[in-house]
């Protein structure tokens, strides 16, 4: 069985987030006629300006097109979410009903794409992306690396062009690396999380090398302590985000398992390009845009490297 994914990640599995009131409506008006986010939320989502994901929804705020599927311990058909929610599956109960008995996994897909501009909760990323669910983790965020590497090979069949997994462990494992190649040559593009114990030992699925490994900082750009780090980690994202619970309270959403699904909506974003690039091309631009020394991401500029 596959342990909990870190301190940080127990922490929030067993309910630890610390939630927050609405911060009312931030609505703006922009020049091409489209309304920034007036989420209740928005307001306390300072990662978007941080990695400049406000100046890409100038041009792209994904496309039903593009979907992104979401392995964690399930997602909740929130307000937010269920209108873009596709069916999914529960490889921990062998059924097709991936209910989220945590809250976990819904965090997750909001981070993704919760709905923008709509007056609910939080600005995800990806506002247009479609989600897939797979539920993984049990109720007490464990799972095994077959239930994982079962429904990375799921995901892929069905045509997701981001797989987020914000989970893991400290084996390596060829089950795991077998899934990911499949899905890799069907195209999709793998984004984990790097873990939570502040070290630079490798934690997988994320170090496995073609996998898009996500550490998390702060709103100055530091290096959270408890984010695990080293050359095999790829990218950082903020690590702390608001996110929904299963309840649709606001709450902030923090660790490595936060930072992932933050690239897999850049990462849909990009996908939702009218160039149509590749999931290689992605994670290039990804990768070879993110600032120095920190390694955030930067969306804008990962945007323009496309072109």
């Amino acid at each position: 069985m596959l342990g909990r994914v870190g301190k940080l990640f127990a922490g929030l599995l067993a309910g630890a987030a610390m939630f927050v009131a609405p911060t009312g409506d931030a609505a703006m008006a922009s020049a091409d006629g489209w309304s920034k986010p007036n989420d209740p939320g928005f307001s306390t989502q300072w990662g978007l300006k941080q990695t400049r994901v406000d100046q890409v929804w100038n041009t792209l705020r994904g496309n039903t097109r593009v979907i992104v599927a979401v392995l964690d311990t399930g997602v909740n058909p929130l307000p937010d979410l269920r209108t873009r929610m596709l069916p999914g599956y529960d490889f921990v109960n062998g059924d097709s009903n991936p209910a989220d008995d945590n809250g976990h996994g819904t965090m997750a897909a909001g981070v993704v794409a919760a709905g923008g501009a709509n007056r609910t909760g939080i600005a995800g990323i990806c506002w247009n992306c479609r989600i897939l669910p797979v539920k993984v983790l049990n109720a007490k965020g464990s799972g095994s690396y077959t239930a994982i590497a079962q429904g990375i090979r799921f995901a892929a069949d069905r045509g997701a062009r981001v797989i987020s997994l914000s989970l893991g462990g400290n084996a390596d494992s060829g089950v795991l690396r077998d899934a990911v190649t499949y899905a890799e040559a069907k195209g999709a593009l793998i984004v984990a999380a790097a873990g939570n114990k502040g070290v630079s030992a490798p934690h997988y699925p994320a170090a496995i090398p073609s996998v898009l490994a996500v550490g998390g900082v702060t709103s100055t750009g530091a290096r959270y302590s408890w984010s695990n780090y080293g050359s095999w980690v790829d990218v950082t994202a903020p690590g702390c985000n608001p996110a929904q619970g299963p309840s649709g309270a606001i709450g902030q959403y923090c660790g490595t398992s936060s930072a992932a699904p933050f690239i897999a909506g850049v990462a849909g974003l990009l996908a939702s390009s009218p160039l149509q690039p590749t999931a290689g091309e992605i994670r290039a631009a990804i990768v070879g845009t993110k600032s120095s020394p920190s390694g955030r991401v930067d969306a804008l500029k990962a945007l323009q490297a496309l072109r």
